[in-house]
């Protein structure tokens, strides 16, 4: 018995230290996670922009990382290397990023619950020639031979950071077409220590001419430029192709908004150009700044004119001529790019179409994708770039915000043009119905996108009464919050995004409502404010109805106000207890039943109700005469008579021949 034990006892032993020596080989399965994250969604050029990156180890035997690495791409591209162990506010590696790594190697065997954390704060300054629009920044990490990484995206906007003048356009549509009316916003803005001095120029394609005029305002109180430096002539051969504006010593920090319109003349090529360029000119560091705004607008082509309708025709009489079939092919080219895309990475299919008609008639349709062909794509920064379709007949593009034009040309097809948007979606500005306001009254707006997501950093700008402008960049809760001041009349909110739909609302701002201050002002009434206006005016019903009338017969009663206008749907109502409502006439019928005296009066809300009116009905009449006796009229009296008469001689004569 003792033996088998200790067999027994060998065996456990020899299990427990195997599994002992097991985990001591193998510890507990091991995990790696990157991230990276922006301090921001988008950047100015030249901005410094702000990463955090963390590398989370959890459970493995080793702390050791290797050839950490920041990329960053879109249209411009780089590559910065990232160090493997602690330091602190230094300047490090090919891309000079001003670096603090924290590594905690807590559990470099993995015998603890802990991880090994390594926590990047890094700052990179983005030159002033960086490509705009979408950008992807990424961290790579090799880990015992294995890539780890983690990417996130922003936007750059084409706005120099730190730039003495901020210049930013916008416009009210995305679309124009021959003869509309487009306009447009300059906001510029003085972000030096002291005042410059601003020389704005706006200059139009051939697609345009200015009209209307340019209204400035400056929302600098110590800067009093709120003026209409140019109105534009309205005869057609002399319209403006530009105009210029000088802001002589605009002081730091203040912000001014000019207003134009132009409108569209031709319609040549496939976009609209309309750039503005503003120099500002610092005496004291002799500072030549420029900064170019370029809007383009997708045009709506005009029709072409239908052809002459025939007439007449036929042959001459008697002819017989049997005409050959007509045939005809029509060849174009097609793609399934909508009129608003997302920016990312599409793909969109070409293909053809070939049509035949035979004496007009629609025969045949034969569809076929365009496989390695050229296409030509013009870019939102004006340049363009060639793409080859792909055997599938797709042609794929990473997009970045803007407009864009698509150019297909082939042998025997007809030239496909197509411009398109690529943008985020549209800003609506909610509420929408808060349009009704008073003076000295906060409104709170916020900005929303397709989503009904709040939208940060859109610029807003809020028009008051008496021209009086404000302008606002809004945080992640999307709000904008201004006072109305005291001036009434129209207000407006415009929201701008670098690649969203804009949105416009406009409300009317007016005095508040006083009651009882003894002035009956231009929104009260005898309805709102009796106490200042007096008690309103009641129309009062009068009632006209039959006057004597027979009983058996037809009483007619006519309802109308003071002024004689018939009123419908009154309600009249007699003593006998009867009632009707009058028609569209004002009139109302009763018929005389029993004859006595019955009084009537009418009813309606809104006005004051009628006297009342008194109606005679008396028996009805005899014939010929209207005589009677003991309500029997005089025939009947007469009939009795003579039916008496007759009795008294058939008596009579029967007495004698007895």
């Amino acid at each position: 018995m003792n033996k088998k034990m200790n067999k027994f006892k060998s065996i456990a032993t020899f299990f427990l230290v195997g599994l002992i020596l097991i985990g001591l080989a193998n510890p507990a399965l091991g995990d790696v996670s990157v991230s990276i994250n922006t301090d921001k969604n988008s950047y100015y050029l030249g901005d410094a922009v702000k990463f955090t990156v963390v590398i989370n180890i959890t459970n493995e035997d080793t702390c050791t990382i290797n050839q950490p690495k920041l990329s960053i791409h879109g249209g411009s591209s780089i590559v910065c290397d990232l160090p493997a162990t602690s330091m602190s506010n230094v300047v490090y590696g090919n891309c000079n990023l001003s670096m603090t790594l924290y590594a905690n190697t807590d559990d470099c065997f993995g015998y603890s619950s802990a991880s090994t954390v390594y926590r990047y704060s890094f700052e990179w300054k983005m030159p002033q020639n960086w490509s705009t629009g979408l950008n992807y920044a990424g961290a790579n990490v090799i880990f015992e031979s294995n890539n780890y990484s983690s990417e996130t995206s922003f936007f750059v906007v084409n706005i120099l950071a730190g730039d003495p003048v901020e210049l930013m356009k916008f416009a009210d549509t995305s679309d124009t077409g021959i003869d509309n009316i487009i306009h447009y916003t300059v906001i510029v803005r003085n972000n030096d220590t002291q005042p410059l001095n601003v020389s704005l120029n706006d200059t139009a394609d051939n697609n345009l001419r200015f009209v209307g005029n340019v209204t400035v305002n400056c929302n600098c109180s110590e800067y009093g430029y709120n003026a209409t430096p140019w109105v534009f002539t309205t005869n057609p051969q002399e319209r403006a192709a530009d105009w210029w504006v000088n802001l002589a010593g605009l002081p730091p920090n203040c912000t001014c908004t000019l207003k134009t319109t132009a409108k569209v003349i031709n319609t040549i090529g496939s976009v609209i150009i309309n750039k503005v360029t503003a120099i500002s000119d610092n005496e004291t560091n002799a500072v030549i700044d420029r900064a170019n705004v370029t809007v383009k607008f997708k045009v709506i082509p005009t029709p072409p004119p239908l052809p002459p309708k025939k007439t007449g025709g036929g042959f001459p009489q008697g002819a017989a001529t049997i005409e050959p079939v007509k045939v005809t092919i029509e060849q174009k080219i097609l793609t399934d790019i909508p009129d608003i895309i997302t920016p990312k990475t599409q793909c969109f299919n070409v293909k053809s179409l070939r049509n035949k008609f035979e004496d007009g008639i629609l025969v045949e349709t034969t569809e076929k994708n365009l496989t390695n062909i050229t296409v030509v794509l013009y870019l939102p920064d004006e340049t363009q770039t060639l793409i080859k379709t792909d055997e599938n007949g797709n042609v794929c593009f990473d997009f970045v915000c803007g407009n864009y034009t698509i150019n297909i040309t082939q042998k025997n097809f007809e030239e496909y043009v197509k411009s398109f948007t690529a943008y985020y979606g549209k800003l609506s500005i909610t509420p929408a119905d808060l349009t009704g306001v008073n003076t000295g009254e906060t409104l709170t707006y916020v900005i929303k996108d397709n989503d009904k997501n709040s939208v940060s950093e859109v610029f807003v700008n809020v028009t008051l009464p008496a021209g009086k402008e404000l302008n606002f960049i809004t945080k992640s809760d999307g709000k904008v919050a201004f006072n109305t001041g005291t001036e009434e009349g129209n207000y407006v909110v415009f929201a701008w995004k670098y690649c969203y739909a804009n949105d416009t609302l406009t409300g009317v701002i007016k005095k508040p409502v006083v009651c009882g201050d003894g002035l009956c002002g231009k929104d009260e009434n005898c309805s709102n404010c009796e106490s200042d206006c007096g008690a309103c005016y009641i129309p009062k019903l009068m009632i006209n109805c039959t006057n004597y009338i027979e009983a058996g017969g037809i009483i007619v009663c006519s309802v109308s106000d003071e002024s004689g206008k018939s009123v419908s749907y009154a309600s009249v109502t007699l003593t006998d207890g009867r009632s009707a409502k009058t028609g569209g006439d004002g009139k109302v019928k009763f018929t005389a039943n029993q004859p006595g005296t019955i009084d009537a009066n009418a009813v309606k809300g809104g006005y004051v109700d009628s006297e009342k009116t008194r109606i005679s009905v008396s028996e009805k009449g005899c014939f010929l005469f209207n005589i009677s006796f003991l309500s029997i009229c005089w025939y009947w009296w007469l009939i009795l008579i003579l039916i008496l008469i007759l009795i008294v001689l058939i008596f009579g004569k029967k007495k004698e021949s007895q």
